[in-house]
């Protein structure tokens, strides 16, 4: 069993050396002069939920979004992404490109060329599409096994010992981590923040909102911290953990895990991307597929 615990801790070392190293995030949208950035929080918003519409309509995995956008965020804090970050049509593509190449190494079937055109209503060719690709993957290093916030949580439920949770309490805070973990991937105030992080954020959010006995919250807390070798006591983790605690208690909690969908904001009146032809709605999705 102790073999076991340190296998576990032993991935999740490795696993958050590969984020600090070769996954690295930032605030790309204030790296620039303003009148070089067309792109706008609103943009990201509207693609992170396109994305879910298109991985919930063709039964992927909804982790592959958080890929997806992990794919982009790096690519767009590249020199390479600088054009993009111009261009509301251009950023559109990438994004979509980033789940199709997400879908491609991720998902057991592939989501084809022509398929992710058709989604655009034409508007991006397949050439379009595969010359994006490998600007972004070439941009990437091809650096596409991204660790996501869901990795590390499923890792860190697993240190907790056989048994300490009854199982229905085991899958409702795997449940809750999940929701927050999505909600964390469609909200861009926290795309510097390492998936580790938001993971630790959102088990130990769960876990409290579960009721679950101190004493078990707070051996795992440290457990995970002395694994990350992070102060959990730092300002910025606290932050983290409360603005998700707030996002998710702004939601209708019950329907909103029920549904396990993540948070869909109002768009901004004056959106750049309103008009480009991309629609949230999963109906839309599976009129456009049909």
């Amino acid at each position: 069993m102790q073999n076991d615990r340190s296998s576990i801790i032993d991935t999740i070392q490795a696993m958050h050396r590969q984020e600090a190293i070769g996954y690295i995030n930032g605030d790309y949208l204030n790296m620039y002069s303003p009148d070089l950035v067309a792109v706008n929080v609103d943009c990201r918003t509207k693609m992170a939920q396109w994305c879910y519409s298109v991985v919930d309509f063709c039964s992927f995995n909804r982790e592959t979004v958080a890929i997806a956008m992990s794919y982009l965020d790096r690519f767009l804090l590249t020199p390479a992404g600088l054009p993009v970050l111009g261009d509301t049509n251009a950023f559109q593509l990438a994004a979509m490109t980033s789940l199709y190449t997400a879908v491609k190494i991720h998902e057991p079937e592939i989501m084809g060329v022509d398929l992710v055109s058709k989604l655009s209503r034409g508007q991006y060719s397949p050439q379009e599409i595969e010359t994006m690709e490998f600007t972004i993957l070439q941009a990437l290093g091809w650096k596409v096994n991204t660790p996501t916030a869901l990795s590390f949580v499923r890792k860190f439920l697993e240190l907790l010992p056989m048994g300490t949770l009854e199982e229905s309490i085991a899958e409702a805070a795997y449940d809750l981590s999940k929701f927050q973990s999505e909600l964390a991937v469609g909200d861009y105030n926290l795309v510097p923040i390492q998936a580790s992080t938001v993971a630790y954020a959102s088990i130990i959010n769960s876990l409290e909102g579960l009721a679950v006995d101190a004493t078990l919250i707070e051996t795992l807390a440290y457990t995970i911290a002395a694994a990350l070798r992070i102060d959990i006591t730092s300002q910025t983790i606290r932050d983290v953990q409360n603005y998700l605690y707030q996002a998710i208690s702004q939601q209708s909690t019950g329907e909103a895990v029920a549904n396990n969908s993540p948070a869909r904001p109002k768009a901004a009146a004056s959106s750049p991307c309103r008009s480009h032809g991309v629609d949230a709605s999963p109906r839309t999705v599976e009129a456009m597929v049909m």
